[in-house]
């Protein structure tokens, strides 16, 4: 009898997790970049069962990327490259399509499945040759290769350093697959035009602020007119340190989620909260972080960060707002080694679709 029970229990438990699994492609797709990392093989930890599109910088036969694309074609998973242009040559239009040749050819060469361009430029007298790159790398990619996948990173909002005067953002937004809204770097620091808006985003020490988050879906929806389902949100795997002088907090760096964990771990009289304005998490470490000095490392005594609970919060808003997908920056920033943050890791692939 209790045999019986335990198989039906297991198998409940199966059909939930491919339920879970399912709702969350039928939600919305999931966006991995993937880098390299310090343990080979690590991309085989992430949760294969809702990842849809892979973005990598440099070459999949080098390092630790070796053997990544056949696992992810293997299951149906698309690969992007990320690429991007001679900002004083993209005016010009043989140099452009020299450019786009030499990177459908190389995607037909390492059989990848597109390209992802990564432009953080705010010159306006380029905007013409950039938009023109993208919708001109978008036609030349679908031509060529059937089914291939061309999409651009854009600000957490639209204005975010300028960025709307380097891209035309609507006609972008036709052209291509999708764009990827990074959603991060929007702390004070990064962001310190924040001071000058009268509307939302206000200023915040949060890498990810959820104002802010939510004002750039909007922004590109609305003000831009583009399709929701042309739209990934991205969310920070890492933190922001700080230190404070005469009570005012100073960037001091960004720091990976599982060096985080592992601060939190070493620092026995640290405490966690909770910023509800931005939702995400503040750990205070009681003076200053260990083990940084020890690795001469500025100094520190706060991180803003993210964790599951709170990109929960933040993956929700895809779904509200009917969005293609979620993704993060990046993948690496997680430890697949050792068996003192297995869980966290776990936790933090787990909440994407929670």
């Amino acid at each position: 009898m209790f045999c019986s029970f335990l198989i039906i229990a297991v198998t409940i438990s199966l059909v939930i997790a491919l339920v879970e699994a399912g709702r969350c492609k039928d939600s919305y797709e999931v966006f991995v970049w993937a880098n390299h990392h310090n343990v080979d093989g690590y991309w085989k930890n992430f949760n294969w069962d809702i990842v849809t599109t892979i973005g990598f910088f440099g070459d999949l036969d080098q390092g630790q990327l070796i053997g990544m694309r056949e696992y992810a074609h293997d299951r149906g998973v698309k690969l992007v490259k990320g690429v991007g242009g001679d900002d004083d040559q993209i005016m010009n239009a043989t140099y452009r399509s020299q450019l786009i040749d030499s990177y459908v050819n190389d995607a037909i060469a390492k059989s990848y499945d597109g390209v992802n361009i990564d432009h953080e430029g705010n010159n306006p007298n380029t905007i013409e040759g950039w938009t023109a790159l993208s919708i001109e790398m978008a036609n030349a990619f679908h031509a060529r290769i059937p089914n291939s996948q061309v999409s651009a990173d854009v600000g957490i909002y639209p204005e975010y350093e300028f960025r709307n005067l380097t891209f035309d953002y609507t006609k972008m937004g036709k052209a291509l697959d999708y764009l990827f809204i990074m959603g991060y770097d929007g702390e004070f620091w990064d962001n310190v035009q924040c001071i000058n808006q009268k509307t939302e985003p206000s200023c915040s020490n949060a890498c990810a602020p959820y104002s802010a988050l939510v004002y750039g879906i909007e922004s590109y929806i609305n003000k831009y007119k583009i399709a929701p389902e042309k739209l990934y949100l991205g969310l920070p795997w890492y933190g922001i340190k700080y230190e404070f002088i005469a009570g005012v907090p100073f960037q001091t760096g960004q720091i990976d989620y599982q060096e985080i964990m592992n601060i939190k771990r070493a620092n026995l009289n640290s405490t966690v909260t909770f910023d509800d304005k931005s939702k995400t998490n503040v750990l205070d470490c009681g003076g200053f972080c260990n083990p940084a000095p020890l690795k001469n490392e500025a100094f520190y005594s706060k991180i803003w960060y993210d964790d599951a609970p709170s990109l929960s919060y933040k993956y929700q808003l895809a779904k509200s707002y009917k969005l293609k997908g979620v993704g993060m920056w990046d993948a690496t920033k997680l430890d697949y080694s050792s068996t003192i943050n297995r869980q966290d890791t776990k936790a933090m692939w787990d909440a994407i679709c929670q």
